[in-house]
């Protein structure tokens, strides 16, 4: 099972709703409340909770089952079908689960 470049790794957040935003440091100081609490950088959910700061989400069970999955089971008939073809490739691929479901999520996208 082949490794997710991070432009996949990118592109399947995106398409689950996280959403990667940039804030430069003049445009947090251009208002007092921003300069309070200044907002940061990094990947945000479609609700605009702070997901991670700067770097790409972890391709973990935990990100998986909390940002892609209730996005694919809301936008995919099928999404049952995604969780059985991963229950499928992790027999026999012990500590590869995340990365069975990331494929599986990906393919179904």
């Amino acid at each position: 099972m082949n490794e997710p470049t991070s432009e996949e790794i990118k592109e399947l957040w995106k398409r689950c709703g996280l959403v990667y935003k940039s804030f430069s440091r003049e445009a947090s100081n251009s208002c007092e409340a921003a300069c309070i609490d200044p907002p940061l950088t990094g990947w945000y959910s479609a609700e605009g909770k702070l997901v991670s700061f700067k770097t790409v989400p972890n391709i973990d069970l935990n990100n998986l089952f909390k940002y892609a999955v209730p996005f694919l089971k809301d936008s995919n008939e099928e999404w049952l079908d995604v969780l059985v073809e991963w229950a499928k490739d992790i027999t026999g691929n012990y500590g590869k689960d995340a990365l069975a479901l990331f494929w599986a999520i990906w393919e179904s996208l």
